[in-house]
């Protein structure tokens, strides 16, 4: 009866990478917490007014975030190790990895760059930012950081906890976003129309990985060309939104025009299944 239940819901793999990730999520948004409260408490030792504390935490809010996330990311790896000592470290997982990025990889990476940008200029034009660039370095390297300790994570579990049916691959590509989410916008709840890309990008990333598990090259790129300089670029930053990018955030591109160019990318990725 346990085998049936696995093989139709989720194996044993399947349970403890969701356990653990669950567990990272928790301890992230408890990390964020706690670090915002400190920091809010010496703020107001040194009697700092609410919007100077409020003014601290928004220009130092990448650092927060990722700082809480890395905390989060060891405990679980640590606690991983300590329930199986035969896992390996994770500098002996990134030397075991693919450093390479697969050639369709970089393809529709570049699909995606390309016609992103077209996109947005086919419905109008990329208007300079008058309040100009500032927090460039925070922007860009905080959104790719955002992203990659989670995958860090999840690579790390699927290693660990190979899955071998494509129905639990299925499942576990399904609740792995949906767990993100959550974590994200209980952290960030002002987050607003930067969600459709909170999606898009660790969507997009999960599948990189679900195709190639083995590839951190993938995810690394993605995040280089992709993630970071579309909040740099363009405005799509989970924490300032255009406030500090390139150019203001172009309102008038139609989101269902940015859903199928992801679509059409992630089509060719799969369909071209030969080696590369």
């Amino acid at each position: 009866m346990t085998s049936i239940l696995s093989n139709l819901f989720f194996s044993s793999a399947s349970r403890k990478t969701l356990v653990y990730y669950g567990g990272y999520c928790l301890l992230f948004l408890l990390s964020y917490l706690a670090l915002v409260s400190t920091i809010s408490f010496f703020h107001f030792l040194l009697d700092h007014e609410m919007r100077v504390i409020e003014s601290w935490l928004t220009r130092n809010a990448w650092e927060t975030l990722v700082l809480a996330k890395l905390a989060a990311a060891v405990v679980v790896l640590k606690t991983l190790r300590l329930n199986n000592y035969l896992i390996k470290d994770s500098l002996g997982l990134i030397k075991k990895s693919e450093l390479l990025p697969e050639r369709r990889a970089c393809a529709l990476i570049l699909f995606l760059a390309v016609f992103y940008v077209a996109l947005i200029y086919q419905f109008g034009e990329a208007v300079p930012n008058e309040s100009g660039v500032q927090f460039a370095t925070a922007s860009y390297f905080g959104s790719i950081a955002f992203y990659l300790i989670d995958f860090f994570v999840i690579f790390t579990l699927l290693t660990h906890n190979p899955l071998s049916r494509r129905r639990q691959k299925f499942l576990l590509c399904a609740l792995l976003p949906v767990m993100f989410l959550v974590s994200a916008k209980s952290a960030m709840p002002y987050i607003d129309k930067q969600s459709i890309f909170l999606a898009l990008h660790f969507g997009a990333m999960t599948a990189l990985l679900s195709k190639a598990s083995n590839n951190l090259a993938n995810l690394a790129l993605y995040s280089l060309l992709i993630v970071g300089p579309m909040s740099l670029l363009f405005g799509v930053d989970l924490v300032w939104a255009d406030s500090h990018s390139v150019y203001v955030f172009p309102e008038q591109t139609p989101f269902i025009g940015i859903l199928l160019i992801w679509l059409t990318g992630f089509i060719y990725y799969f369909r071209s299944n030969r080696p590369a």
